[in-house]
């Protein structure tokens, strides 16, 4: 491939991903315009504006994931754990928009594939806590793993629901999060803390499904917590 032709689809890529993280329904002209392409161009590359999304979309995901492996994850596991939500809900709360723009775009299938890095990350640190009898051992990981991010994104459409000038970009822990283990049986709530934003934390739930069908309809009580 020619160095131009190479430079043009690093471009458009890049513009992609900045373009749909401010706006999922992003049109190919303003990408285009944002690229320094034009439209011949970007479809010359990019023939479909799923194929842009899907193109965005890895690339958001190739590059977090960079991030995501300098997060260090020795130590105690759930230390480690506080860590990687921390960062994942970085990126999380940065990409929201773009996911949403995948979300309408692209197969489920192809978004699981694009997660199954950060997903392998956690189910690993998972396996280890579980080792160590610091993380429960009762669920699936894929379900810890469902919950966990399911709450980080259910907290990325929260910021997003503010006005623009009171939405933040602060760090987001594990206070009391689905691994930990419950030695007099399963526990009856699940929570989830953060710093800023401070948005509503899980409880009283069975399935992470079963939550994330209802996080757009409870509503949080006067101490920060969705009635289950």
């Amino acid at each position: 491939m020619r160095a131009d032709a190479q430079r043009n689809i690093d471009a458009i890529a890049a513009a992609a991903v900045d373009c749909l993280s401010r706006d999922p329904d992003a049109s190919v002209n303003e990408i285009a315009m944002a690229a320094g392409v034009g439209r011949v161009t970007l479809y010359g590359h990019f023939p479909s504006r799923a194929d842009l999304v899907d193109a965005a979309f890895a690339r958001a995901i190739e590059d977090g994931d960079a991030i995501l492996t300098a997060v260090d994850l020795d130590g105690d596991p759930r230390a480690a754990m506080t860590r990687l939500i921390d960062a994942s809900w970085q990126l999380v709360n940065q990409f929201r928009s773009l996911l949403v723009a995948a979300q309408h775009t692209l197969p489920p299938g192809r978004i699981r594939d694009l997660h199954a890095e950060p997903a392998d990350r956690m189910r690993g640190l998972i396996a280890r806590g579980q080792a160590d009898g610091v993380f429960r051992t009762d669920l699936p990981d894929s379900w810890l793993i469902s919950v966990i991010q399911n709450v980080m994104h259910g907290a990325a459409d929260e910021n997003h629901r503010r006005p623009p000038q009171t939405r933040r970009r602060g760090r987001f822990h594990l206070r009391h999060g689905p691994c930990r283990p419950h030695p007099t049986g399963p526990p009856r709530s699940i929570g989830f803390a953060t710093t800023a934003p401070r948005v509503p934390v899980l409880g009283s739930i069975r399935s992470a499904h079963a939550w994330s069908e209802r996080r757009h309809r409870v509503q949080p009580n006067s101490r920060g917590h969705l009635k289950g």
